[in-house]
């Protein structure tokens, strides 16, 4: 019962994933690599928790479930860390993109997606 709960879960999780992508795709008007990675993930996720509950019968399929959902955590750290370490770049980007689609100068984009970021 409780692998069926973590499975829904997982589930609405990837349809978070692929909303936040397509919100993305539309908010910026161009595609890059964090659009692309959410809505590969999301994609991704959303096969695994639905393939989960064929794959619950058989030892074997368990395994190659359990490592690709390793491989999927072990990537969101390494995006993590990447993200934090690199945020300056991710933000410079970030805002030259949205400058592209509305009026607002790419420091105040930046400086506004900095202060959501880390809130005073």
């Amino acid at each position: 019962m409780l692998f069926r709960i973590f499975n829904i879960v997982l589930f609405l999780i990837s349809i978070g994933f692929v909303g936040i992508s397509i919100f993305l795709f539309v908010l910026l008007k161009a595609s890059n690599a964090l659009n692309v990675g959410f809505l590969v993930i999301g994609i991704v996720l959303a096969g695994l928790s639905l393939a989960s509950f064929k794959l619950r019968k058989s030892l074997s399929g368990l395994n190659v479930y359990l490592f690709f959902l390793t491989l999927i955590a072990i990537f969101d750290i390494i995006f993590t860390v990447l993200m934090f370490v690199d945020l300056n770049s991710i933000l410079d980007e970030v805002a030259q993109q949205l400058e592209k689609s509305e009026s607002q100068t790419a420091d105040e984009i930046k400086k506004n997606l900095y202060e959501q970021a880390y809130p005073a």
